[in-house]
């Protein structure tokens, strides 16, 4: 004869408790179902599994041995159940992901690391690439996220916004900004040729001179190196974002110094391929980035 799993659950609580009132809070039924399915469960076997008066429950001899035979059982069960829900839960497999130099270096890095280490089964790849060379491999399916500038809108793409963050012209606190109060006199180092922070800085802020004029004595790509410069030369300006963590410590130390508070608006985002949206992994992965970003 096949028993009735919830009789026997039930049976077990009652056995726990001796109150039918407190089993069925339990269980989260009502006390009459504890009573109907221990009865059924009773009828079934041909033996009465508890004495009851209006005192006290208690277990009889068949009460005792079902319980005793039960506990193991159960436990299994349990187990077994847990063992299966794990598997299901746990996701494994590999994420290319790619961003640019500092965020790469300073943020993404110990994001993908946090990630992995909640999800062992989980390996990855992280690139850092200009905000061009991005977009390209998310493009070509050579990455499957990206952490940059542009918010892909394109058919089959999706993006996500992180984070808003200014970038401001930067120099050292021994510069004396703008002495002539021209733009065109100033030297600037540069993050790459035609940078692209420093070209829409003149193009919002300083319209009628022209970037292409622009003094650039250096470039680098690469915010601490930019940032030794900028200490050590007087009179030389960058445009640098505020979320670059060299540029954040620089800044909280006074080592820069923000010119004029005139910034440039950008935002990060996470993009992907639309269809990695319903991917498991890549599912949790977007999932663990927002809420990390909140």
């Amino acid at each position: 004869m096949n028993y009735n799993f919830n009789y026997l659950h039930c049976f077990t609580v009652l056995a726990d408790t001796l109150n039918f009132s407190r089993a069925g809070k339990l269980l989260k039924i009502a006390q009459p179902a504890v009573s109907r399915n221990i009865k059924n469960l009773e009828e079934q076997m041909g033996v009465d599994l508890f004495f009851r008066t209006n005192k006290q429950v208690t277990l009889t001899p068949a009460g005792l041995k079902l319980k005793g035979e039960l506990s193991g059982v159960l436990e299994s069960i349990n187990d077994s159940l847990k063992i299966v829900a794990e598997g299901a839960r746990e996701i494994s497999g590999h994420i290319r992901v790619g961003a640019m130099p500092e965020s790469g270096r300073f943020d993404i890095a110990p994001l993908m690391q946090k990630f992995v280490k909640n999800n062992p089964g989980v390996t990855y790849q992280l690139e850092l690439l200009s905000n061009v060379e991005l977009d390209r491999k998310l493009k070509s399916n050579e990455l499957d996220f990206i952490f940059g500038l542009t918010e892909n809108i394109s058919e089959g793409k999706r993006s996500y916004k992180l984070v808003d963050q200014k970038s401001y012209l930067v120099t050292s606190p021994k510069s004396d900004s703008f002495s002539s109060g021209k733009i065109s006199d100033v030297d600037f180092v540069g993050y790459r040729i035609n940078d692209p922070l420093l070209e829409i800085y003149f193009k919002e802020h300083y319209p009628k001179s022209s970037y292409n004029k622009a003094s650039i004595k250096f470039i680098i790509n690469d915010h601490e190196a930019l940032i030794e410069l900028i200490k050590k030369n007087t009179n030389l300006y960058g445009v640098l974002p505020e979320h670059s963590f060299p540029v954040k410590e620089a800044l909280k130390k006074r080592s820069i110094v923000i010119v004029r508070n005139k910034f440039v608006a950008s935002s990060i985002y996470l993009s992907t391929n639309e269809m990695n949206q319903y991917t498991k992994l890549f599912k949790e992965f977007i999932g663990f980035t927002l809420n990390r970003y909140k």
